[in-house]
């Protein structure tokens, strides 16, 4: 197998649609391969095929291995890859139709794993697909907003976010993903929204995922929240990077205001929200009461996850009061603030 997927890795092989054909017919003889279906479904994707014959496809292999992490993410990517890169409008509607079908059914699916305690890598794949999820929306619905409605186009999106964070059960959260719309009613994310603390150990995503998976996902919201755009692409790529290593190897991630596209005004409840979400955060890791994963996540784990943490606040609120001194000192949200209100050695 390991030949075979260095040969045809070629770009330049002129026999790609041959050894398609000859990973189709084993599928026939051995479809409870999943690495025969991993395969093949990496070259299938490479050739020009109609959206009803790959959908056909890939719902057979997800239907011979409905928990398979390799053929879930070649699949969203897939949708979403499509969504982002055609031009034609009614296409790229199809496709990012597509994508909020298949994405949400994906976590479904993952999350119904008997893979008890929670491994690792499903961890990180669960976490990859709601950022490359939320990614695709922003960069399909966000590039092609009209100038009349870009300002509605943002809240609604953060609205959305906020909702799939807050889903307290993994149906919530894939209803949630499936129902944004463009066109829905902007919804502002002001300060009472925000000003209660946020129970993180609630969401549905706190039962799915590793906690400091789960900051990744958080700081991806806030990131939106405080700059109004998503993370550039380069960054996702380093958060993917992230997510399948150790703890301990990760590296910080903070809200980096300094590239962003237009002028910045940070409003106050978007303060709140770091206070709220990064505290949040430490409350839960301090309680370490995360369900089923307790026995997988130890105290050792639990120390770099709060570490981690940690450090994210420090990097945060440093570039805030870089870039909003004024605001900050209006606000007084400091990182011992949060240490002291959230943070308790045993």
């Amino acid at each position: 197998m390991n030949d075979l997927s260095t040969h045809i890795n070629n770009r330049t092989n002129k026999k790609v649609g041959k050894v398609v054909l000859l990973l189709r017919n084993a599928l026939e003889q051995h479809p409870e391969s999943e690495k025969l279906w991993d395969l093949y479904l990496e070259l299938y994707t490479r050739q020009k095929v109609s959206e009803l014959d790959a959908v056909s496809t890939f719902s057979d292999a997800t239907r011979f291995h409905p928990h398979s992490i390799c053929i879930w993410k070649r699949y969203v990517v897939w949708c979403g890859w499509n969504a982002m890169n055609h031009v034609k409008e009614s296409t790229v509607i199809v496709w990012l139709e597509r994508l909020q079908m298949v994405a949400p059914m994906a976590i479904k699916c993952l999350a119904s794993s008997q893979t008890r305690p929670r491994s690792e890598e499903l961890s990180a794949t669960i976490s990859e697909l709601v950022i490359y999820f939320w990614n695709c929306l922003w960069a399909v619905h966000g590039a092609r907003a009209q100038p009349a409605n870009s300002t509605s186009f943002v809240p609604s999106l953060l609205a959305h976010m906020r909702a799939c964070l807050l889903a307290k059960s993994v149906q919530a959260l894939s209803d949630k993903m499936a129902s944004f719309k463009p066109d829905m009613e902007a919804v502002e994310l002001g300060e009472k929204e925000l000003d209660c603390k946020w129970h993180v150990r609630k969401w549905a995503l706190a039962g799915l995922v590793l906690p400091h998976h789960l900051l990744c996902i958080s700081q991806a919201f806030l990131c939106c929240l405080v700059t109004r755009q998503f993370v550039s692409w380069h960054v996702v790529d380093r958060v993917f990077a992230a997510l399948h290593s150790r703890v301990s190897c990760q590296a910080v991630y903070f809200i980096d205001i300094d590239n962003v596209d237009e002028p910045v005004t940070l409003e106050p409840f978007a303060l709140t929200a770091v206070h709220s979400i990064y505290g949040g955060m430490l409350e839960a890791l301090n309680g370490q009461t995360w369900g089923d994963m307790t026995a997988a996540y130890d105290k050792q784990l639990a120390d770099d996850s709060r570490a981690l943490c940690l450090a994210s606040i420090d990097t945060t609120i440093a570039q805030l009061r870089r870039q909003q001194p004024r605001v900050l000192e209006k606000r007084s949200i400091k990182r011992e603030e949060l240490f002291w209100n959230f943070y308790r050695t045993t």
